[in-house]
């Protein structure tokens, strides 16, 4: 009688794949939080850097006492809109999205009946397909943060315009 290969058998690296899905969830919640984390620290910054140069500005032509504005420019309110705009787009961008994991009610309900290697395969495919939706997820929001830069850029290039402008 010929003997049939169990499971473990037939795929002796469950074991070792398992430990690396479970690991690709840590890997996609530290991506995730990094690149928000970043998207709320360079808001603050933009904030920081437009309020500085405002009120640079500003004091300097309340020292002259000069009846001039320089806020009436077209620069300036261009700059001032691309800025808003800036951030309502990073505010939206880092509140959209979520990561996919394997919630206790999952193992619950789904895997409970099953073998210790059966559930590891369970995990195992079901954190590949996770993987692969949370690592989109991952690369849109650089996508966005990169815009977010571009703009930030634009909008400072705007006000040092802006700056020069009014001399």
């Amino acid at each position: 009688m010929k003997h049939q290969k169990t499971n473990e058998e037939k795929f002796p690296s469950v074991k070792y794949a398992y430990e690396l899905s479970l690991q690709s969830y840590d890997w996609a919640i530290k991506r995730l939080d990094a690149i928000d984390n970043t998207i709320a620290s360079f808001t603050g910054w933009i904030t920081t850097i437009n309020l500085a140069l405002i009120t640079l500005v500003s004091s300097r032509f309340v020292q002259s006492a000069t009846q001039y504005s320089p806020f009436k420019s077209c620069l300036f309110y261009t700059a001032m809109e691309l800025l808003f705009v800036t951030i309502i787009y990073a505010i939206i961008v880092k509140a959209r999205g979520y990561l996919i994991l394997i919630t206790p009610k999952q193992l619950y309900n789904k895997s409970l009946r099953f073998s210790e290697w059966e559930f590891k395969r369970t995990v195992i495919e079901n954190a590949k397909n996770h993987f692969e939706r949370n690592k989109a997820l991952v690369n849109r929001k650089s996508v966005h943060l990169t815009v977010i830069t571009l703009l930030f850029f634009i909008e400072i290039i705007l006000l040092v315009l802006w700056i020069v402008q009014i001399g």
